[in-house]
This record gives C-alpha cells, sequence and structure tokens, in this order.
C-alpha cells in the first residue's frame, strides 16, 4: 500500500504583533494579529524527515516583526502583500502564500477636553480584517 501526500502546506497563526508610531505631537498605537499560511513542495519533509525546504515558523513570526520595523503599516492589505512577496522570494518550494489579518483598534485616552498624546485604551472589537493570496504565477486576491 502506498501514500501519496494530495495537499501539502503549513503555517504560523496568531502573531501579535503592536505598533507604536511615534509622531512629535502624540503616539498612534497599531495592534495586529497575523496568519501566515504556505502551500508548496513540502513532500520531502513528510516523506523523508527532510526539513530543509521549511521555513521555521519562528522565522516567519520574526519576519513579520522586521517587516513591522522597516515599514509603516499605513493599510493591512499593503502590509499582507509585503509579506507575500517576501516570502516567494528565494522559497521556490513555495507556490502559494496566504496571509490574514486581523487589526484591533486603539484610541487615545481622554485627558480633560482633549485625548492625551501618548495614552491609549482598547476601543472595542476587531476593527478589520485583511486577507492576501498570491501565487507564484502571479494570482493575487486581497479583501478587507
Amino acid at each position: 500500500m502506498s501514500i501519496a501526500i494530495a495537499h501539502s502546506n503549513y503555517g504560523k497563526s496568531r502573531v501579535r504583533l503592536v505598533k507604536v508610531a511615534r509622531q512629535p505631537d502624540r503616539h498612534d498605537l497599531k495592534q495586529l494579529t497575523v496568519g501566515i499560511q504556505f502551500e508548496g513542495d513540502f513532500d520531502s519533509c513528510y516523506e523523508f524527515g527532510d526539513n530543509t525546504r521549511i521555513l521555521p515558523t519562528d522565522t516567519m513570526k520574526n519576519t513579520v516583526y522586521a517587516f513591522a520595523k522597516l515599514y509603516a503599516i499605513e493599510q493591512i492589505e499593503d502590509f499582507a502583500r509585503q509579506l507575500a512577496e517576501h516570502f516567494l522570494t528565494d522559497n521556490d518550494q513555495i507556490s502559494k502564500v496566504r496571509i490574514d489579518i486581523a487589526e484591533d483598534l486603539w484610541a487615545r485616552i481622554p485627558y480633560g477636553a482633549k485625548p492625551q498624546a501618548t495614552s491609549a485604551g482598547r476601543q472595542g472589537a476587531t476593527h478589520g480584517r485583511g486577507h492576501r493570496h498570491t501565487r507564484r504565477n502571479g494570482y493575487r486576491s486581497g479583501h478587507r
């Protein structure tokens, strides 16, 4: 009896990120939860225990943190696109990347008649969700 791998994927979920953008007159806070899913040629991992084609989940998490430090996160869809394109570069074993991002809103805490410049509190439930599917052959989709 032989077993064939029909679909080969893996990923990292719930990468939590808080980014503070320090402006001259205030601090802006952004909180994201990022999920990363790869599809591709990872059969050798399952068949022979060869992990050379596997990108470690800690690398995925640290890539999210590094990109958050390097780039401003204005729109979560743009951040998802940057991550997806990065993971496809130099990783020929990956044929498709899915990035899911949930954004939680924070608002400055009122102090007197105006919002306090450097203090924030969470504002309700998740504000937005962004999804990005990027394939090596050029197919892309994304929505909020």
